[in-house]
């Protein structure tokens, strides 16, 4: 698993908030396994786009990761079948990965017990539960703490001292999507 592969990684993401916290989090641990890892935003683009980008990266012998939240389907099965009955070039429930709830919560996961007690909170046994909401808890006091900053400032800075054990232990999916993909290898 140590060796480097010769080809490419597409990491297939739904938002921005995915790419900004795969571009930094992810992408540098998953590098010391493929030559070149890219990240490709699908939302907003129909799914014969989303098709054919797939298609061509089978087609090249690529690898790709197509990430997604769990939203209102409620397990994990089902949510991987209705992503490869949308997306038919999708060839194999592996090649899923489900972000239980929101991308949120991996950021919330990562965040360090101190950060927490700045902000007023307790720090969390687990994040895979609360999704959005504790996030948004979080970056409402963090406004009332600092200037107002964007959703995407706060979690450019909640990456900036992210911590990936801390983050593996407080939330199940990113622990799983941490050693399915052997980045830790």
């Amino acid at each position: 698993m140590n060796q480097i592969y010769r080809k490419k990684l597409y990491i297939i993401i739904e938002y921005d908030q995915d790419k900004e916290f795969f571009d930094t989090i992810i992408k540098p641990l998953i590098q010391k396994r493929y030559k070149i890892v890219k990240s490709w935003k699908y939302s907003r683009k129909d799914k014969d786009s989303v098709n054919k980008r797939i298609a061509s990266i089978k087609e090249d012998g690529d690898d790709y990761i197509f990430v997604t939240d769990m939203e209102k389907i409620q397990c994990i099965p089902g949510k991987k079948q209705e992503r490869m009955t949308e997306f038919n070039s999708i060839d194999e429930k592996s090649r899923i990965m489900i972000v239980i709830r929101k991308i949120e919560s991996w950021y919330t996961a990562g965040l360090s017990d101190d950060k927490y007690k700045e902000l007023g909170f307790d720090p969390p046994v687990d994040t895979s539960k609360p999704g959005k909401g504790l996030f948004r808890k979080l970056l409402i006091k963090h406004r009332l703490k600092s200037k107002l900053v964007s959703e995407i400032d706060f979690m450019k800075e909640i990456l900036k001292d992210f911590d990936i054990e801390m983050a593996k232990q407080r939330n199940t999916s990113f622990r799983y999507f941490i050693e399915k993909y052997c980045l830790m290898a």
